[in-house]
């Protein structure tokens, strides 16, 4: 059978790279994760040996992985087939006429994966395999794209595969998804892309059964000790009769705490109280901007602050914390309508607002707006990897003063009273010091609790980061 290596960016679980190793290793096949340096992942490949590697490609890192893919058919016998997939793969599927990969796959790659080893077993091509980009005579050759998966029919997440790498393996908090896909139309998402990708080919927005999550949970729960789960859904309560149907199943077999995401304008006093009965220790929703107008005519979100003021009156008569996700430097954004965004976030009383300073992914609705408008320093590119939080790629009125007003978010949101200091501090350009300062409050005051770590545990990922990103 064949042999798969997969390879990752991010010192952190990922469900999608979780899920192609289950798959394949039920089918028998030998399964390897590698994350870290060039150096590192060149030397754990020659050890292995793998006839296919697997990379999940990022925007900003496909340069690097295309020399690596290089440097690993330079330095393996017989060279392995080099596969690309994830966002990157999905959205710029041109990459395959790029040296240093063989095959491109887009969308949802569980299928494909099995056909590709497959083929690589019975020294078969590739051609046909749904979902796949391949290159032929210098031109990229797209398959279909093949009908979406049910859900209850794919493998469980195979979570030994990061036995390896104790910093990701051995966490308090456990990931589990309920769901795959998001039915809202946001401009700076890549959702919309993806629903006309697969336009068609089945229900873009799909649960697991109850039976098939409480399994799942069950089996992962009987072979460590889960101190924590998240659920990782986009939006964990979008399917209401499901997300009751399983709190109650969930409450009565289980007493582990869980945290999820959810919408302002769903939430009423019933899905509280169903959440908080059920062991949420903490919910998360967008509130991306304090400005209502920004928020809905130009992220179209679709969420009012009645709607945003309303669902944190709810978490606090319930007893149920909450974070908010905020971004900072939109197009057209001018400081005071940032300082809204922290106002908002101090007057719900926010436990904590992630906060970043917007980027123009490639190929978003919002992207677009801004090559429109003009308003971008320099062209958007694909080739490096997108920094949210350290500064702005455009140029318009306040955006200095705002980029240095989000590095001070985490503070503000956690001791209201600085907000005065702080206006005042971001008139001075203290780029050094307001980094360290941004760096530290995030661990402190976001990582540790969005990750329901302990000190210890906040220091080690930050000596991780330090030493690989």
């Amino acid at each position: 059978m064949s042999r798969l290596l997969l390879i990752q960016s991010l010192f952190v679980e990922q469900f999608g790279i979780m899920i192609l190793a289950g798959a394949a290793k039920s089918r028998g096949h030998d399964v390897v994760l590698a994350v870290g340096t060039d150096e590192h992942i060149l030397r754990k490949a020659k050890e292995f040996r793998p006839d296919v590697v697997g990379f999940s490609v990022l925007t900003g890192y496909q340069k690097r992985y295309l020399q690596l893919g290089q440097a690993l058919k330079r330095n393996l016998t017989p060279a392995p087939v080099i596969l690309f997939g994830g966002p990157h793969a999905s959205f710029f599927p041109q990459v395959i006429m790029e040296e240093g990969v063989d095959i491109v796959c887009r969308g949802e790659g569980d299928g494909a994966l099995l056909d590709v080893l497959e083929a690589v077993d019975s020294n078969s091509d590739f051609d046909g395999i749904e979902n796949l980009v391949l290159q032929n005579d210098g031109s990229p050759v797209y398959a279909p794209m093949r009908p979406l998966v049910d859900l209850d029919k794919v493998d469980f997440p195979d979570r030994e595969i990061y036995v390896d790498y104790p910093i990701i393996h051995d966490t308090d908090m456990v990931m589990f998804m309920a769901s795959r896909g998001c039915p809202y139309n946001c401009s700076f998402c890549f959702n919309k892309k993806m629903v006309n990708m697969v336009k068609g080919l089945g229900s873009w927005v799909r649960f697991r059964s109850v039976d098939n999550m409480i399994e799942e949970i069950d089996k992962v729960q009987s072979r460590m000790n889960i101190r924590h789960i998240d659920f990782h859904d986009d939006t964990f309560i979008v399917n209401r009769k499901w997300l009751f149907e399983f709190l109650d199943v969930y409450k009565r077999k289980f007493s582990i705490p869980f945290i999820c995401k959810v919408r302002a304008d769903l939430i009423d006093i019933d899905i509280a109280r169903a959440l908080k009965s059920a062991g949420c220790s903490r919910v998360s929703f967008g509130l991306e901007s304090g400005d209502e107008k920004l928020r809905n005519l130009l992220l179209k979100k679709n969420v009012t602050d009645k709607h945003i003021r309303n669902a944190a009156a709810i978490f606090h008569k319930v007893g149920l914390p909450f974070f908010t996700y905020n971004m900072m430097g939109l197009p057209g954004e001018r400081l005071e309508e940032a300082f809204k965004t922290l106002e908002l976030n101090i007057e719900i009383k926010s436990k904590c607002a992630w906060t970043s300073v917007f980027q123009p992914f490639p190929g978003t609705q919002l992207a677009e707006y801004c090559l429109e408008k003009g308003v971008l320093k320099k062209p958007i590119s694909t080739d490096e990897p997108v920094d949210t939080h350290t500064a702005s790629l455009l140029s318009q009125p306040d955006i200095e003063k705002i980029v240095r007003l989000q590095k001070f978010a985490y503070i503000v949101i956690r001791f209201p009273g600085s907000l005065r200091f702080v206006k005042k501090l971001i008139n001075y350009n203290f780029p050094n010091l307001f980094f360290v300062i941004h760096r530290v409050s995030y661990l402190f005051f976001y990582f540790r609790d969005e990750y329901n770590t302990t000190w210890l545990g906040t220091l080690k990922h930050a000596w991780v980061a330090l030493r690989h990103y």
